[in-house]
């Protein structure tokens, strides 16, 4: 992976997942303490994504995914991250990118999925 590609994947990541599923209009199924399940359909199947705070990260037991909010873009809209990161307007990152939502947890040495 091409050094200045890590870090635009890092930039985008640190950012707030749950403002990424706003700015994509994502409807919330359920607020649970600590995380939020989404209904996101992708290749024309509903499924619950579970967005989880503390570590900036989602999962999906129905897609057995998890990952980052690149992860998540790249899934949702059947990219690559360097599809992704050249041209980030159509799927919403350049909005999201703007605002001053940022995670301290999606940093390095951040809490993960995988205790």
């Amino acid at each position: 992976m091409k050094k200045n590609l890590k870090k635009d994947i890092a930039l985008i990541n640190k950012h707030s997942f749950p403002r990424y599923m706003e700015i994509l209009q994502m409807p919330v199924k359920e607020n649970r303490p600590g995380c939020t399940d989404y209904e996101v359909m992708i290749h024309n199947v509903d499924h619950i994504v579970t967005v989880h705070h503390q570590c900036n990260c989602f999962s999906s037991q129905t897609l057995d995914r998890e990952g980052t909010i690149v992860d998540f873009a790249c899934l949702l809209f059947g990219l690559n991250p360097e599809e992704l990161c050249s041209n980030i307007v159509p799927y919403g990152i350049d909005r999201l990118m703007r605002t001053n939502h940022v995670t301290e947890t999606a940093r390095p040495g951040a809490v993960s999925l995988h205790h």
